[in-house]
Formats: structure tokens, sequence, C-alpha cells
């Protein structure tokens, strides 16, 4: 197996100069096949400059700033603000079906299977399920005001 045809980046146990040599391989496996359309996703600038909560917080609201700029997230406090990789990873999707589809309108799908589907993520159910966590992390989203 060549040095480029290495598959992960994180491997446990690895040297640092390892995985320096796995993120330059992957670096060019990428470069060497350029993404279809379907693998370009898409996010709101103002949601890079000013990001969601990575964990939960106990606050409804946020203030983030960016030099002369700021945006203030609004959430009930029943029900709190969206964070982590789920509410980000939403963003994204959200995002990209507006950009793709020049329509303001988005359409969930017929379940949270579906939606799961299109996120490309498993989707499990349960306490500890992904469905629960999407379902709560949309829930906050949806009732989010900036």
């Amino acid at each position: 197996m060549s040095r480029l045809d290495r598959p992960s980046l994180s491997v446990p146990g690895l040297s640092p100069g390892r995985r320096f040599d796995r993120l330059i391989a992957a670096h060019c496996a990428i470069l060497a096949a350029p993404p279809t359309r379907h693998e370009i996703g898409f996010i709101c600038s103002c949601f890079v400059r000013f990001t969601l909560p990575h964990s939960l917080i106990s606050a409804h609201t946020l203030e983030r700033r960016n030099g002369d700029q700021r945006v203030t997230f609004l959430a009930p406090p029943s029900i709190g603000l969206p964070y982590g990789m789920v509410a980000r990873l939403l963003l994204i999707h959200f995002t990209t079906v507006v950009v793709r589809s020049r329509c303001r309108d988005i359409e969930l799908g017929s379940s949270m299977a579906a939606l799961m589907d299109a996120l490309c993520t498993a989707s499990t159910g349960g306490t500890r399920g992904t469905i629960p966590m999407l379902k709560a992390q949309l829930i906050r989203l949806l009732a989010l005001t900036t």
C-alpha cells in the first residue's frame, strides 16, 4: 500500500510524524479528485465568524463579536440555545439546500430518519441515540432568533 492509499488520519498510537504523513496523503488525495456537486456544502459566512456554542450553556442569550460586528442569539428559556456538532451540521445542511435549490423553503423529509439520511448520518433511537439528539438540536435551532 502506498502512502497515498492510506484511508485514515486518526489512528491511536501513531507518532506525530506518521499522523502528519497521513494528513499530507489525505490532502494530496483530495486535491487529486475534485469534489462532485453533492460533496460540496455551504454555510452562511456569519456563522463562520459568529459560531454557535460548542457545548451546552445555561444562558438563553449569547452575544458574539468580531471586530466592529456583533450578532446576538436569542432562544426561549424553556428550549435553550443550539450547540455542538449536530447544530452546525444542520446549519450546513440547511444552507446547502437553499443554495442548491435557490429557494428559501427547506423540505425536512417525511421523518427524522429521512432527515438523517439527507445528513448522511446513522439513525438510531433510544435515549442515547442519534434521533433524539438531532430532534433536540433541530428544535433549538428552529426556535433561535438572531
